[in-house]
């Protein structure tokens, strides 16, 4: 890539990239991406960050209006590997007033703190060490460390040279020569120092201010192309040297030392803007931008690399702004023709290799596809907002190439999960559906729905609202039902649609062992079982409460008490049976009792001859007041026919409501 100059009136930015280090203004910026080095003025910094000029200068500006003393400064710390500052110099304000009267501060750690080693106050020393001089005190070294005390008195004895100085005596004319090599540098006031110059002709020194000698070497703007103000020198016109072209175009240097404007190229302080056409007809690739980092320091174990390829950073955070604001920190614009195959893409991110990777992260605010004012955290917005989760793996096992969508809290805990895989082993495009929730031991599965659209539900089924309703089929003229999938035996509720009959019974299949059935026409038929096995019983029934105990296959009488109690034929309070005990029930207990229907009790029911009517009992057979099948014969007996007998041991029980003495 070549070189990149912006023109605009005021300064000069040139800039090459090559793969591994970025030169800005030949020179001004250069970074060494091989040895981790800055350099400002050099191509070449020998150290982590070195400034060369004739004027290398540093400036750290504070730019809080504070008066108070101390206030708006400035540091410079020098840390260790464990961020413990070592030592610090600081300027700062002195005193309250509104000037510019400012104090520096050397300072260094003594092992517990920082300590105050010398101060500088409006250009006096006003404190080395630790000791606060007094008037007139002088400055001697003590064998550890420079003290201030109160000078001595006497005649000079002898003078010795110190560092920078050569010469010296004991006695007569003591003469010192200094070499300004041993001078200590200080901060330099531009536009207010001088500097001492060697004149050619007879070696003597003189004092130049600096701002004087800069604007000597500027000379003339409009041949130069240089100006000066206050010491500084900058670049005003470059038409001086050849170049020319529009406001605020970047120039470019091809390497020749030929620099020409950039027409699609500008850059006036704010916007950076690359304005190309392309006008190819044939295969070709072009970027309007193109941002090329390779990050190839070793970071030492312990110590932290940020790389950042682009940092968009906007505040409008301003107290002035009263008005509508609106940012935008990436605006990406692409429209495509109608003429042949085309294909936007707005961002396209491609993230590898790293132990972990992240495509994009986003921190506050609403992401919105479809729309510009995404009213949740994300929404889609379109006539197909359709989102599409695919599992790029080859995979045909059962529960394999999976999709999930997880629902977590902030202890990123997996509250729910909506997931869908394959089914089966075979290579096909089967899926399942399996939704979950989390009852606090981890995700259970809730519903299943298999590849057949059967759905499973993995516990209990809950209709609410006002009106609840369950509606089964969608008026077709298929079979619908209800199965309960027992573990010896399966019931159903349905319609066998080809009867257009509601049935209910035993099995998963219309038509076989039912007990209910509605048709159309609203009749009922209830198949109540005849083939009744010991201990079993079927149809109708009620719950009465027993007047004395009670056992399977009594037959019972109301008594006047509300309660039932065993029928008996030798009189007419007791003579007309309405039920039978089903089970044992004690005295004043409730009970199931049948009011008609079939049951067999084989250890309660005497042997009878099949298809013999059975009466109600003069008296109890073995201990029991079940139905007999003699007829009662005696004088003042009542009879009532109870039913008959199914076989040896079981009974139609169906109670008449005619009751006749015997007389």
């Amino acid at each position: 890539m070549g070189d990149f100059y912006n023109r605009g009136g005021g300064g000069v930015t040139a800039t090459s990239v090559t793969s591994d280090d970025l030169e800005i203004d030949d020179g001004t910026l250069s970074i060494d991406a091989t040895n981790n080095r800055v350099g400002m003025g050099t191509t070449a910094p020998g150290t982590q960050l070195q400034v060369e000029s004739n004027t290398p200068y540093v400036t750290l500006k504070n730019d809080t209006s504070e008066n108070s003393d101390g206030g708006c400064e400035s540091k410079l710390i020098f840390e260790d590997h464990a961020n413990a500052s070592l030592g610090q110099i600081e300027v700062s304000h002195n005193g309250s007033s509104d000037d510019t009267k400012g104090k520096m501060i050397l300072s260094t750690h003594s092992g517990s703190s920082l300590l105050s080693s010398i101060e500088i106050i409006e250009g006096n020393v006003t404190k080395i060490g630790q000791d606060s001089p007094s008037s007139a005190d002088v400055l001697t070294y003590d064998g550890a460390k420079w003290v201030a005390e109160a000078p001595t008195t006497g005649d000079i004895t002898g003078v010795t040279a110190g560092d920078g100085l050569s010469g010296g005596g004991n006695s007569g004319a003591v003469t010192l020569a200094l070499d300004l090599n041993e001078l200590s540098a200080a901060a330099v006031a531009v536009a207010n120092d001088s500097i001492a110059i060697i004149d050619s002709d007879d070696d003597g020194s003189k004092k130049e201010s600096i701002a004087d000698l800069v604007t000597a070497i500027a000379g003339t703007a409009s041949s130069t192309g240089l100006s000066a103000s206050s010491g500084v020198l900058s670049v005003s016109d470059l038409h001086p040297v050849g170049v020319d072209g529009a406001n605020n175009q970047i120039l470019t240097d091809d390497g020749d030392g030929t620099v020409s404007s950039e027409s699609k190229l500008t850059f006036d302080g704010t916007t950076l803007l690359v304005n190309s056409d392309v006008t190819a007809t044939t295969n070709h690739t072009t970027v309007g931008a193109h941002i090329d980092y390779d990050a190839t320091g070793i970071v030492a174990s312990g110590q932290t690399g940020n790389n950042v390829g682009l940092d968009v950073d906007i505040n409008s955070n301003t107290p002035t702004m009263v008005g509508a604001v609106n940012n935008t920190g990436l605006d990406i614009d692409l429209t495509g023709g109608t003429s042949g195959t085309q294909t936007n893409i707005g961002i396209d991110v491609n993230v590898t290799g790293a132990d972990t990777n992240y495509s994009a992260v986003f921190n506050g605010g609403n992401v919105g596809i479809g729309t510009s004012a995404p009213g949740t955290q994300l929404q889609l917005e379109g006539a197909t907002p359709y989102v599409t989760l695919k599992n790029n793996t080859s995979e045909n096992t059962s529960g394999g190439c999976e999709s999930k969508l997880i629902f977590e809290d902030h202890g990123n805990n997996a509250l729910g999960q909506i997931e869908v895989s394959h089914v089966g082993s075979s290579d096909d495009e089967k899926g399942q559906l399996i939704l979950s929730t989390n009852n606090d031991s981890g995700l259970q599965t809730a519903i299943t729905i298999s590849d057949a659209q059967v759905t499973t539900f993995a516990a209990n089924v809950v209709v609410g609202g006002t009106t609840p309703k369950i509606t089964i089929g969608d008026a077709g003229t298929e079979d619908t039902m209800l199965v309960f999938d027992g573990n010896a035996a399966d019931f159903r509720i349905g319609i066998d649609d080809g009867t257009d009959t509601l049935e209910i019974g035993k099995g998963s299949a219309h038509g076989t062992t039912p007990a209910i059935k509605v048709d159309s026409n609203v009749n009922i038929q209830i198949l109540h079982n005849s083939a009744v096995a010991d201990g079993e019983f079927s149809g109708d029934l009620t719950i009465y409460q027993a007047g004395e105990d009670l056992t399977a296959g009594e037959v019972v009488y109301f008594k006047s008490d509300g309660k039932v109690w065993k029928a008996v034929a030798t009189a007419a309070a007791t003579s007309r049976a309405v039920a039978m005990c089903t089970a044992s029930v004690s005295a004043d207990a409730m009970g199931v009792f049948l009011l008609k229907g079939f049951a067999r009790f084989n250890s309660e029911f005497p042997t009878w001859t099949i298809g013999g009517v059975l009466y109600t009992p003069e008296a109890e057979t073995s201990g029991k007041n079940v139905p007999e099948q003699a007829a009662p014969d005696t004088d003042g007996d009542f009879v009532q026919i109870l039913g008959y007998a199914i076989s040896g041991d079981a009974v139609y029980f169906c109670p008449d409501s005619t009751v006749v003495e015997v007389a």
